[in-house]
């Protein structure tokens, strides 16, 4: 069962074409990344997935059969999708753990009105979603740093909790944009262990990633696309044997 499909995903950018036509799907509960050369179109792609970007005329993107091409961003992570940035947007002033709770926003049901006078349901309600955010920094292994200010953390650890407030949402898919960036090889293997721990809690991954070790290690399916096209699919044996591919990251002679 396909949990995401793209089709003919164009987006032109005055008269610059960024992604043009590509199509691609992801089965459930699979771990799929998408590579390519710096500009290729690979993070136009996810601002398209996740509502940031509206898709050109004839585009189609469905997830779990639902259209939300062009759907709003709060619709689309309310339907079961998070992601994360190839820039770290957290709240550097803030703590570890209220970060993480900001990305429990749209799971909070508590209006002004019971927040003010923090009724027993509003409470009730405040001490589930601690519990939630709590877990999710478990997860990651973060959970003695609830208290610090994001600023604080090392660059590594930053890049975990951008990961966390994502899973807060209790999302179905989760799309990393360039997770391991700026990753020493201990913070990376962490990183692999909590994307395979991701799998065992029936969680989809799409992920962009320069680092084609990790990619090949983790990943069951990659796309390659190459100025805005998609010219490669397939399994990651598939995808290092493929001549386009060479091509892409090589060069010809």
């Amino acid at each position: 069962m396909n949990i995401l499909t793209l089709q003919n995903i164009t987006k032109t950018f005055g008269g610059l074409i960024a992604v043009n036509n590509v199509s691609f799907d992801i089965k459930k509960n699979c771990i799929v990344g998408l590579i390519g050369p710096n500009g290729a179109g690979k993070t136009t792609i996810f601002n398209l997935i996740t509502g940031n970007y509206k898709g050109d005329s004839g585009s189609k993107i469905k997830f779990k059969d639902k259209s939300i091409i062009n759907m709003p961003t709060h619709k689309i992570i309310s339907l079961g999708i998070a992601r994360t940035f190839q820039t770290i947007r957290l709240f550097q002033n803030m703590s570890v753990i209220e970060n993480v709770l900001s990305g429990r926003h749209l799971q909070m049901k508590s209006g002004v009105f019971a927040s003010m006078l923090h009724t027993r349901k509003q409470k009730q309600e405040e001490k589930y979603n601690l519990n939630k955010a709590l877990k999710s920094l478990k997860f990651v292994g973060l959970e003695k740093n609830a208290n610090d200010l994001a600023k604080n953390l090392p660059y590594g650890k930053q890049r975990l909790l951008e990961i966390a407030r994502a899973l807060a949402s209790e999302p179905s898919l989760i799309i990393l944009d360039e997770p391991a960036a700026g990753m020493n090889n201990q913070e990376t293997s962490e990183l692999v262990n909590i994307i395979e721990n991701m799998k065992k809690r029936n969680i989809t991954t799409l992920l962009i990633e320069h680092d084609m070790s990790l990619v090949m290690r983790i990943c069951e399916k990659i796309v390659v696309v190459e100025y805005g096209s998609k010219i490669a699919e397939g399994t990651p044996l598939e995808i290092q044997n493929d001549p386009k591919v060479i091509k892409a990251y090589l060069g010809e002679e």
